[in-house]
């Protein structure tokens, strides 16, 4: 479609009309396009995409009420200015006008300076309307860019089998991670520190948007690479105190996460884990021919809020054809129901307790029913949800 800034699509059935509004619109630098009926207006407007339309209310077969509503209908239509120019004068059609979409309204006959301050003014907010929408479109890809950086930062299921393929026991660990719409700060990791430790963990930085979200990239990388500066990556209260020290929020009070981190010996069964204001693991263990749950959490604040904070460490001795699920706020802290109260920890463990009973490492369904508490709507914090499966 052609486009220009000051192309007008005049839409009227009265030859006279249209000549004298022509003359009019060409004195203020305007080009018009003009067409003879309403069914005509529809299918320049579909070539031409003009910056504005003048429309004639009363026309014979397609008027102008129904041009309107048609056009606003089509792609770009809703954003297109859509002035009335005609003779009618009535409240009544006034009000119809503004039902079936027009942004303005003149009666005939029109007057020159009318006229051309009105267009000059929809022209002008049209245009900076048209630039605030492609500034909000490329803001949009950029996010989208960055939550796939993230993503392909972050493991995923297949990596476990890698893995694997060279551990006697077979622990198999399944992700699912979905981004918001805002992009968060969502990340998490699992790597063996040797032969019979492995380690996994899950973050949460404040807020939203590409600051968080470079953030958490930085903390993942950092313990990647493991060049925490104090830190036993073996034990997980000394990864804590030594985040800590390094990741002191800023003057505004940002910059804060959660943390929940563990390291599960092959040999004893046993977890060690520490937690820095994260929500809890939750721990789905057999039990007569079903599971239970139980939460795994340790005191602790969110990394950065108090400098030399002591995080202290937990020990859980891990039950055979167990599984534990790591994840953030943003699954359970849903507003649900006319009262918008919050769906909750307790319902969310349930999902869990009951997902482990169908013995698959398809993680789909949990946000699939996290989705479906959402209303269906698209969620506002990151889905991230870490599945360790104990043989």
């Amino acid at each position: 479609m052609e486009n220009s800034a000051s192309t007008i699509l005049l839409i009227d059935d009265d030859l006279f009309s249209r000549k004298l509004l022509q003359a009019m619109l060409q004195k203020v630098g305007c080009q018009v396009i003009e067409a003879d009926s309403g069914e005509k207006g529809l299918e320049l407007y579909q070539k031409i995409s003009p910056a504005l339309i003048l429309l004639d209310a009363k026309m014979p077969g397609m008027d102008g009420f129904d041009c309107c509503r048609k056009i606003r209908q089509l792609p770009e239509g809703e954003y297109i200015p859509i002035l009335m120019v005609t003779g009618l004068e009535d409240q009544e059609s006034v009000e119809e006008a503004f039902a079936a979409g027009a942004t303005d309204y003149v009666t005939k006959p029109v007057q020159m300076p009318i006229l051309s301050g009105r267009v000059r003014y929809l022209l002008k907010a049209w245009q900076a309307e048209k630039e605030v929408r492609e500034s909000n479109e490329r803001f949009r890809l950029e996010l989208s860019r960055a939550a796939e950086y993230v993503e392909a930062l972050l493991p995923k299921t297949d990596d476990s089998q890698k893995i694997r393929e060279n551990i006697q026991a077979s622990i198999q660990v399944n992700v699912q991670y979905k981004p918001s719409n805002t992009l968060g700060g969502d990340a998490f990791d699992y790597t063996w520190l040797d032969d019979e430790h492995l380690m996994f963990h899950l973050l949460d930085v404040a807020g939203h948007g590409v600051k968080s979200a470079l953030l958490s990239v930085s903390i993942l990388n950092i313990l990647r690479k493991q060049t925490l500066q104090g830190a036993d990556f073996f034990k997980p209260e000394t990864v804590l105190f030594a985040l800590n020290d390094v990741f002191q929020v800023s003057d505004n009070g940002e910059d804060y996460f959660t943390f929940w981190y563990g390291v599960y010996n092959v040999s004893t069964r046993e977890l060690s884990f520490a937690s820095a204001g994260h929500p809890p693991a939750v721990l789905a263990m057999p039990e007569g021919g079903d599971y239970k749950t139980c939460y795994l959490d340790s005191d602790g604040i969110a990394i950065g809020l108090l400098p030399d904070f002591p995080f202290d460490v937990r020990k859980f001795e891990i039950p055979v054809g167990s599984s534990l699920y790591l994840f953030s706020d943003g699954v359970y802290e849903i507003p649900v129901g006319d009262n918008h109260e919050i769906w909750g920890l307790d319902a969310w463990a349930d999902v869990l307790r009951e997902y482990k009973g169908t013995n698959s490492s398809n993680l789909q369904p949990l946000l699939d029913k996290v989705c479906y508490v959402n209303g269906g709507a698209n969620l506002e914090d990151d889905f991230s949800v870490l599945e360790v499966c104990f043989p």
